[in-house]
């Protein structure tokens, strides 16, 4: 997603938080090899398409996943911890 590039995966574990079907990439049912060409097929002839979803990704990666975002996150976590700890 970093890299700018459209995502197909499936939706397990936290990658429904990264992929948005539909926006950023797509996101098929484990085990759904149809789905998984169709999709292969679909970003690899549309140019635009490609494009559009990795500009998407992208931004996600940029708003959800920088450094800076996580670091911060962790610090007001720890931070709530500690206050119901003492």
């Amino acid at each position: 997603m970093s890299s700018g590039l459209p995502i197909i995966s499936t939706p397990v574990g936290g990658t429904p938080e990264a992929v948005e079907d539909g926006v950023n990439g797509f996101l098929i049912q484990p085990g759904d090899y149809k789905a998984l060409a169709e999709k292969i097929d679909l970003l690899a002839s549309n140019k635009e398409l490609r494009e559009q979803m990795g500009q998407e990704s992208f931004r996600i990666a940029k708003e959800k996943f920088d450094i800076n975002i996580i670091i911060n996150q962790l610090k007001e976590l720890y931070e709530e911890v500690l206050e119901k700890k003492i």
